[in-house]
Formats: C-alpha cells, sequence, structure tokens
C-alpha cells in the first residue's frame, strides 16, 4: 500500500474550529443530545472559544509557554466535530446517534490520552470508525455502546458487495502482549459475527510519544533560554516522526512473536491478513510563513499477509475518509 502523505491545510483557520464546534453543537441538538454542563466535552468545546477569543483580539500567534495540550484540543474538537458534521446527511447515519450520547460521557477527543478507566472514551473510537466506515460502504451498525456482549465487531458496513466487521480496540500500553491479546479478541469477534470479512483497528493515542511530534524548543533558538512551544519549518518533519512511531510499534509486535506466529494468528479467520493502527499527535509547523498549529494524523495498513485487491481498496477508502476536514485529500477512491 502506497505510504500516507502528510495532509496539512496551508494555513490554520481559527474561525473553522468555532465553527465546527458550534455546528456540532447544532447536529447533537438535531438529534436529541445536549452537551452536559461540567462535562469534559464541555471543558473542551470552552477551551476552542476561548483560545479563538483570544486569537481574534491579540492577533497572537503561537506564544513563548508551553500551550501544546490547548491547541491539542482545539484540533481534536474540531477534526471530531468535522468529521460527524461530514457524514451526517449520509444514508445510515442513524446508526452512530446511540453513541453520541457518549461525549458527555467520556474523553471524546482522538487526539489526547485517556485512562484505561474511561471506558466511554474507547467507545468514542467506535463512533470515530462508524464515522469513517459511513463515507465507505453503506448499511452501518454499530455494537451497543452500555450493553456490549462483547461477541461483535463494533462496526459493521457493507462495503463492494460484502459485510465487513471492524473490531476497535484502544492501547492503553507498550507492551506487545497486550497488543497481541487485543489483537486475537478482535479476530474472535470478527468471526463471530455476522461479517463476511474484517480488520482490526488500534488507536495508539495513549502510547505515542506525543512531545516528540510537538517539542518544546529554547525560546529564540538560543541554547539554554526558556522553552517555548516548538515549531518545524516543514509539515513532513512531524509527520515523518508521527510514521516512524506507527511503524516501530508494529515492528516490535512482530519481534516479540515467534517466527511466523502472526501469520497463525490470523490462519482460518475471516479477517484479512493485515490490521490498522490509527494515531493522531498535532504538532506546529511553519504554514505561509507563520508559526501554526496543525493536525498530524495518519491510519496505516500493516499487511501479514496478501490482502486481495477488492479488500485493500476498502482499506484506502478507510485511510482516505480520515481526512473528512481537508480539502486536500482528492475524491474517493475507486
Amino acid at each position: 500500500m502506497t505510504e500516507p502523505k502528510p495532509n496539512v491545510q496551508p494555513g490554520w483557520e481559527y474561525g473553522a474550529a468555532q465553527d465546527a464546534a458550534f455546528g456540532l453543537e447544532a447536529l447533537l441538538a438535531r438529534h436529541g443530545v445536549t452537551i452536559a454542563p461540567g462535562s469534559t466535552f464541555e471543558a473542551h468545546v470552552l477551551n476552542v472559544l476561548r483560545l479563538v477569543a483570544a486569537k481574534r483580539s491579540a492577533g497572537a500567534d503561537l506564544v513563548p509557554d508551553d500551550v501544546r495540550d490547548q491547541y491539542r484540543i482545539l484540533i481534536g474538537v474540531y477534526e471530531l466535530a468535522s468529521l460527524i458534521l461530514a457524514v451526517e446527511n449520509l444514508p445510515g447515519f442513524n446508526a452512530l446517534v446511540p453513541h453520541l450520547r457518549l461525549l458527555n460521557e467520556g474523553t471524546a477527543l482522538q487526539n489526547v490520552p485517556s485512562t484505561g478507566s474511561d471506558q466511554a472514551t474507547n467507545k468514542l473510537f467506535e463512533l470515530y470508525m462508524g464515522a469513517v466506515a459511513l463515507q465507505c460502504g453503506s448499511d452501518p451498525s454499530l455494537d451497543d455502546p452500555h450493553h456490549s456482549n462483547g461477541r461483535n465487531p463494533d462496526v459493521l458496513f457493507t462495503a463492494r458487495g460484502r459485510r465487513w466487521g471492524i473490531a476497535c480496540k484502544v492501547l492503553h500500553g507498550r507492551h506487545p502482549q497486550g497488543f497481541v491479546e487485543h489483537l486475537t479478541k478482535g479476530l474472535d469477534q470478527i468471526d463471530a459475527s455476522g461479517a463476511e470479512v474484517g480488520v482490526v483497528a488500534f488507536n495508539l493515542k495513549n502510547v505515542l510519544m506525543h512531545d516528540l511530534v510537538w517539542p518544546l524548543a529554547p525560546l529564540d533558538g538560543v541554547a539554554g533560554a526558556p522553552l517555548t512551544t516548538g515549531v518545524w519549518v516543514s509539515p513532513e518533519a512531524p509527520f515523518r516522526i508521527l510514521l516512524t512511531q506507527m511503524e516501530h510499534l508494529a515492528a516490535d509486535l512482530a519481534s516479540y512473536l515467534p517466527q511466523g506466529h502472526l501469520d497463525t494468528l490470523f490462519a482460518r479467520r475471516k479477517s484479512i491478513p493485515a490490521f490498522l493502527l490509527w494515531g493522531a499527535s498535532p504538532s506546529g509547523v511553519i504554514i505561509n510563513g507563520k508559526p501554526t498549529p496543525t493536525s498530524v494524523r495518519a491510519m496505516i495498513v500493516k499487511s501479514v499477509g496478501t490482502v486481495r485487491d477488492e479488500d485493500m481498496k476498502v482499506l484506502r477508502c478507510l485511510t482516505w475518509a480520515i481526512y473528512a476536514d481537508s480539502a486536500m485529500r482528492g475524491p474517493r477512491p475507486q
């Protein structure tokens, strides 16, 4: 599969983040969901509004403080809101509505770490993947967010004439054994379901080293000076660091297992001989001559065998669908 390329919009429109937050609030209201006062998600949305107001009033760029977490929240709200708004009018959107209510219960953002005890956050990755799958297929079905029996894949949809299942897993540790256990459970869920074919998708937000993608740097580049929020000259740099981390995690898994054991995990399974790795970790880059916070994210396919061309086309579509907010992503892959 072709390696993903940086997908960075030429300039960050802060108003777009505010518009997306308001748009999501209106969408939730249309489906009977209200952002709960005092919830983490309300705090995230208010963070967006404060940052946009500060930007407009002061005209400040990234300031010499560690503001990375604030901008990660802004970007996370924008990306999640944009994705959900992009699919609201597609047939089958109602299958996502029960998961929308979870926005008030966990850490909804897919680019900041969450705790292992935050089960709502794990379910919200299902919402994310459901919105991704909705752009690539039809007749979606999501496992009940409150009464899951643990035997079905989290997302079902029909693509290219076959019923697909996506088992969504959120890693909370870097040890390969945990990865293997989640992978095996996901494969079992796909086998036990009505899916004809499937894939396990891993969210890496809790195991990525986010500070490598967006590091602090000495003020004005002077050694020993106070540290400030860093920016990269090229958007390729943080994207490459993110991809390198994702590739290393996959390599650690392969080296941990006995020779050939990864192949045997997939033998006689409904799942394709591959899994998906999803990672997002915003950064700061120079865009149009200005230091700018920007999204850095990717979904990559790690194959352990031969994947049918028709199935690879579905995977290409899923990797395309994560960029619903970007005008640069091009037409849907055929």
